[in-house]
């Protein structure tokens, strides 16, 4: 019995210094990726990783993740058995929530905070507040260089006309309000045309996941050169609600969309003015923000 109590006391004493060591550096790695969806709600599974396996049953209270602002996600209970060094919990999530966190984290420039804060329990009783901030940078307007069109043959009654040539537009955050957000853009433009072309007016309507999202015009006109490039300073409007109502497809998609713009432009060719329609200017563009939000 001498020898098996001291074998029992150093392992019992080594659960002690463990248990103690863990307890003491407790920290944590939480990441969020997607889950199925049904209706208006998506799932958010919350990954926890404990770094080492636990000595002791921890019991996870409560864990909310918010971003800019927003809760997007949170659970209630869950535990990790001794010996356990991770688990997987999951949040029901209503996408309105998550796409008015989308569209806080525009008006904040694509610059805000992700946070998540868990209460949590070990051996049963004590307390240990887990709570983390990191920020959250993106670039969604970087999609719009990608919007080109060719020049495409034009009827201008007798006048043989190609349409100017779209090459990308470099764009901006403007205004933001509760009903709207402004995007300040420039639109490169490529005249194939022998003879310059002044363009006096442009009106663009945008849609994402084939919601109509907003309404562009121009700054200020210019005269495209012949054979020569030029740029329109444009301004689109967008409403925040059709936005929000995009963003919630494109959760549904997997963080991914498609972006619809067409173009009028209003040039003066021969002393009179045409509307030159240039529609279907079609791209894509994918985020990762769920995935990048990792906390250790």
């Amino acid at each position: 019995m001498g020898k098996v109590g001291a074998i029992i006391g150093i392992i019992f004493l080594s659960w002690l210094l463990y248990s103690a060591y863990f307890v003491m550096n407790f920290s944590p790695t939480v990441r969020g990726e997607w889950g199925p969806m049904e209706g208006n709600n998506v799932e958010i599974i919350f990954h926890v990783d404990l770094g080492n396996p636990s000595p002791i049953p921890v019991a996870v209270q409560s864990l909310n993740l918010s971003l800019a602002g927003v809760e997007i996600g949170r659970i209630e209970q869950a535990k990790i058995g001794i010996f356990e060094r991770s688990t997987n919990v999951v949040a029901v999530v209503n996408l309105d929530k998550i796409a008015e966190a989308l569209v806080n984290h525009i008006k904040d420039k694509e610059n805000s905070i992700a946070e998540i804060n868990a209460n949590i329990k070990v051996l049963g009783f004590i307390p240990i507040k887990y709570s983390k901030t990191i920020p959250v940078k993106t670039n969604i307007l970087s999609f719009l260089q990608n919007v080109t069109a060719e020049p495409r043959v034009y009827s201008l009654g007798m006048i043989p006309f190609k349409t100017p040539g779209i090459e990308g537009i470099y764009a901006r955050w403007g205004k933001v309000s509760t009903k709207e957000i402004e995007l300040v853009g420039t639109i490169k433009l490529y005249n194939p045309n022998s003879f310059p072309i002044p363009v006096t007016n442009l009106k663009a309507d945008m849609y994402m996941n084939n919601i109509k999202i907003g309404e562009g015009r121009t700054l200020k006109g210019t005269i495209l050169q012949p054979n020569s490039r030029g740029t329109v300073d444009v301004a689109l409007t967008f409403d925040v609600e059709k936005l929000k109502e995009a963003f919630k497809e494109h959760i549904r998609n997997g963080e991914r969309s498609t972006v619809k713009v067409d173009i009028e432009l209003v040039v003066e060719v021969g002393g009179a003015e045409y509307e030159v329609p240039i529609k279907d200017i079609e791209t894509t563009f994918e985020t990762n923000i769920l995935s990048g939000i990792k906390f250790a």
